[in-house]
């Protein structure tokens, strides 16, 4: 009976919905109930019914949960449910039997969140004429964002070896700032960037760093993006990816008038995230809110974190500390939340060199100083997934996935 078998969707959803497992669960010790050793969870009562008479391991295979009540996606209300690989049972009460115990539609979830109208998404800059990246065509509703900071050094090979990776990974670049090492000039984009990642120029979104305005006011840096990167005197910007929205933020906050409430581009900000609402929302740039590294955090990126968490974001992305370390959810003071909190990722890996990281602060659940590579998101419609893929002869990797707020 093993030749025809159900996707592992309740498996696939279960991991998205609940990463800690669903709280309130109560084992069903009933007559007759069965524990299962190889997932220690138990199935007895009408779930146990409906998986015996409904193809049990062959078609639903091990309960990965115990019973607990759950709100449907689809319809709003509240049952009593338990997941297991290939499903998830609901009992409906108010049917009679055999239509007490349902499958819940996970296909119906599934099949919308992923083939949505192929659309055309075009980049929208508040306040400016058309000045973000260019259109990017989706077909579905996933899309892929990857990259990395702190790239590019002549004579290093480090951002050679982060460019191989990208070269087998479809979708969009992002840059998380010091892309052209030392100061970003004309010369060095020339020289050291492009004959690496200027590979992928045509579908990279950057961002700016530091060492780009040690060449005045950044000319090398807006002078090889061009129009992708921003008007000149802001260097910040969002678009749309799929069923995301993406901002782009300056962290050079001297060279544009500061980052405080207030600012030209903390008001920017809030505006943008009020014109577009999306469901799920990332940002990056380059100086990071939290870090354990060499740099350490830096408090004068908390308007902008607050802002975002107010506009229930996702996921921030950054780089200038060189290693590569994942927080959980926090709020723009640092205390964890995991319900509405925004999660952060350092991926200064891009090649340049490394830095040593230090003790791990608080809400760090990742840390490495030794590996350069690349992070890359899948963004579902209503979820992502993000996987740090490491340079060729390394083994360190870290990967997971969230539900967007």
């Amino acid at each position: 009976p093993y030749d025809v078998l159900l996707s592992l969707l309740g498996d696939f959803y279960y991991k998205q919905k609940y990463p800690a497992g669903a709280s309130g669960q109560a084992p069903n010790t009933g007559p007759g109930s069965i524990l299962f050793p190889q997932t220690s969870k138990r199935l007895g009562g009408k779930f146990l019914d409906y998986w015996n008479s409904h193809g049990g391991l062959a078609q639903q295979g091990y309960p990965i949960s115990d019973e607990f009540t759950e709100k449907s996606d689809l319809d709003g209300k509240t049952y009593t449910v338990q997941y297991f690989e290939r499903a998830v049972f609901e009992i409906h009460p108010d049917n009679a039997p055999p239509y007490n115990v349902l499958l819940s539609q996970l296909g119906t979830f599934r099949y919308r969140a992923t083939y949505t109208i192929a659309k055309t998404l075009t980049p929208t800059v508040t306040g400016e004429a058309n000045t973000g990246p260019t259109p990017t065509t989706l077909i579905g509703g996933d899309a892929v964002l990857v990259g990395a900071g702190d790239i590019a050094a002549c004579g290093r090979p480090g951002d050679e070896a982060t460019a191989k990776l990208i070269d087998g990974i479809p979708g969009t670049v992002m840059t998380a700032g010091d892309d052209a090492y030392e100061s970003g000039s004309p010369e060095q984009f020339a020289n050291c960037y492009d004959p690496t990642w200027g590979r992928f120029k045509a579908r990279t979104k950057p961002a700016i760093g530091n060492h780009e305005y040690l060449t005045p006011n950044a000319a090398g840096y807006f002078g090889y993006f061009g129009a992708a990167a921003g008007d000149p005197t802001k260097g910040y910007y969002s678009y749309n990816l799929g069923a995301w929205h993406i901002v782009v933020i300056n962290s050079e906050c001297s060279h544009i008038g500061g980052c405080q409430a207030g600012s030209p581009q903390e008001r920017w900000l809030r505006d943008d995230l009020t014109t577009h609402p999306a469901e799920c929302t990332l940002a990056y740039w380059h100086e990071p809110r939290f870090s354990s590294g060499e740099h350490g955090s830096q408090a004068f990126m908390q308007p902008i974190w607050q802002d975002l968490y107010d506009a229930n974001a996702e996921i921030v992305v950054n780089g200038h500390d060189h290693d590569y370390e994942r927080f959980a959810a926090q709020d723009a003071a640092g205390n964890a939340d995991p319900t509405r909190g925004i999660r952060e990722f350092v991926v200064g890996t891009g090649g340049k060199n490394y830095y040593p990281i230090g003790p791990a602060i608080a809400n760090s659940e990742v840390h490495q100083d030794f590996v350069f590579g690349v992070v890359k998101f899948t963004l579902h419609p209503t979820s992502y997934e993000w996987k740090f893929i490491p340079e060729a002869g390394k083994t360190f990797t870290d990967s997971g996935s969230g539900i967007c707020h």
